[in-house]
């Protein structure tokens, strides 16, 4: 009885001693297991320096648009915006402008004898300039979205190889026992983890910038509505108002006659 007390009282042996050291597992690894564990380091740093540098990109375009917004807001005077919009076209909202107002410059100079539409000559340049700027901010995600849909196929032929490694050394020592079965299914699961690691959070990148995108090109849109809006107001406005010939006859007669004397 107290010999059985002692014995279940003796300490237990800390995980580091009794665990798998995953460094000596992946050097014991195959060289076909190694390639594939490397493809996946590959693929997961690219990923995540591609959205690092995504996040960068949209911190510092919010940066730029929100300037050029109170820019806008601010200025009255169409040629001194545009020259400032000209030195900021990183902004997407400086490109949309700039775009129209030199599209806007070509079309008065060519039509200048007769009234204009702007809003059917504008908005093709609207959406030619968002587009050029959702092509620029669209740029490697296509390797996102590579890596979510490959990585866990490449994580699940590492898995593969890994059992296939389990059962050869099942045949070679004549035995099931953990001990040889156990690195084998161990490169297994690694390959595994490593291939959903790399996918994950390249797939939750991929959607965020998506949805991003379609936001900020929806804002572009509305943007370019908005300018729209106000131009074609200016003009019904200078097409109400009486020529300027007009006008001074108008005040001359309005002018109340001196009486006599």
């Amino acid at each position: 009885m107290l010999w059985n007390l002692l014995i279940t009282l003796q300490p237990v042996q800390p995980l580091s001693e009794t665990g798998i050291d995953l460094w000596a597992l992946l050097m014991r690894a195959s060289w076909v297991s190694k390639g594939v564990l490397l493809i996946l380091v590959g693929f997961s740093l690219v990923s995540w320096a591609i959205i690092i540098g995504k996040a960068f990109v949209w911190w510092r375009l919010n940066r730029l648009d929100d300037r050029f917004v109170r820019l806008f807001h601010r200025t009255n005077d169409p040629e001194v915006l545009y020259r400032e919009a000209y030195h900021a076209k990183a902004s997407g909202y400086a490109r949309v402008f700039v775009q129209m107002f030199q599209q806007r410059r070509v079309w008065t100079q060519a039509l200048s004898d007769r009234p204009i539409d702007w809003r059917r000559e504008l908005e093709p340049a609207v959406e030619r300039t968002a587009n050029e700027v959702m092509e620029d901010l669209e740029r490697q995600l296509g390797f996102l979205a590579t890596t979510a849909g490959v990585a866990p196929f490449v994580g699940l032929l590492g898995t593969v190889l890994g059992i296939i490694a389990a059962f050869e050394s099942i045949g070679r020592y004549r035995t099931a026992d953990l001990s040889v079965v156990a690195p084998g299914i161990a490169e297994a699961l690694v390959a595994t983890a490593m291939g959903l690691a790399a996918a994950i959070p390249a797939l939750i990148g991929y959607n965020v910038l998506v949805q991003k995108n379609r936001r900020y090109r929806t804002e572009l849109r509305d943007f370019g509505s908005y300018v729209l809006d106000q131009w074609v107001f200016q003009q019904r406005l200078a097409e109400m108002a009486p020529p300027p010939s007009q006008a001074a006859e108008a005040r001359v007669a309005e002018r109340p006659l001196r009486s006599p004397g």
